[in-house]
């Protein structure tokens, strides 16, 4: 795996962060099922992952005595531009609805969006068109993927903070496979949603929301693969949260609006 060019990153960062955009652990259950936090999702095997029909996301879900897994997989440039420059949250609905109240922001919305996906770099002529340089554009994306921030779990009062590495808590680890697919995994504590027996028997309710680009005031749409909204980089604002008298774009260019894949899960122990 390539490694991360981290410019502008707190030196913290580093220690969790220093040799790939994956961040590799591995989460047993006794024999019941092995998973391991890497950005790669070949040990989850084909048949426990499903497709959104209309983002192709694919998307599963495991758990084992103490955490709760999920993973997903983001086909597509575009889709994955969209996500990163105006974030995603997962949501994680205890009552099996397709309630918004508990989850995570991540990736969080970056101000400003991520520039540099394409033109004439490297001081080509004007109007040069010139092929991006991937390697280069996934290093600035994970370089602002440090943090995630969490929201409405048990005894948890306001939004909080973290590093997406994190003893104890929800961990997160990702990466690009060979097609160019940004890979999500995930993993929460189960004790985050309550005891286990409340929770047993139970179906959980699961959803992945992409968040909608917006257009300008004057109603403008926004051009180019990386398009975002106020602001800078790295750590970005939360995930959810309108703009500033800006103007929704029109609801029938998926890449402006909002995405929502939901699904069940029953959890047994």
């Amino acid at each position: 795996m390539r490694k991360l060019i981290l410019t502008a990153i707190l030196p913290l960062a580093c220690l969790f962060v220093n040799n790939s955009y994956a961040n590799s652990f591995s989460l047993t259950d006794s024999v019941k099922i092995t998973h391991v936090l890497d950005g790669n999702i070949s040990e989850w095997g084909t048949g426990k992952f499903e497709t959104d029909k209309e983002t192709n996301v694919q998307y599963a879900v495991d758990h084992d005595a103490t955490n709760l897994y999920l993973a997903a997989k983001i086909v597509g440039m575009p889709l994955q531009m969209k996500m990163l420059s105006m974030g995603m949250d997962v949501y994680l609905d205890k009552k099996g609805k397709k309630k918004e109240g508990t989850g995570i922001h991540f990736p969080m919305r970056k101000e400003g969006g991520f520039g540099g996906g394409g033109g004439r770099p490297g001081g080509g002529q004007p109007g040069e068109v010139t092929k991006p340089d991937m390697t280069e554009m996934r290093d600035r994306m994970a370089a602002g993927m440090l943090f995630l921030k969490t929201f409405g779990f048990e005894n948890q009062d306001e939004e909080k903070t973290q590093m997406i590495v994190e003893e104890g808590g929800i961990n997160i680890s990702f990466d690009w496979d060979t097609e160019g697919n940004l890979v999500i995994e995930y993993l929460f504590p189960l004790q985050l949603l309550g005891p286990t027996a409340a929770l047993n028997g139970k179906p959980l309710g699961i959803g992945w929301k992409i968040n909608g680009m917006e257009s300008s005031v004057s109603g403008s749409l926004p051009t180019g693969p990386a398009v975002g909204a106020r602001g800078g980089r790295g750590g970005g604002g939360a995930g959810r949260g309108g703009g500033g008298g800006a103007q929704l774009a029109p609801s029938s260019d998926s890449r402006f609006r909002e995405q929502s894949i939901w699904t069940k899960y029953v959890l047994t122990f």
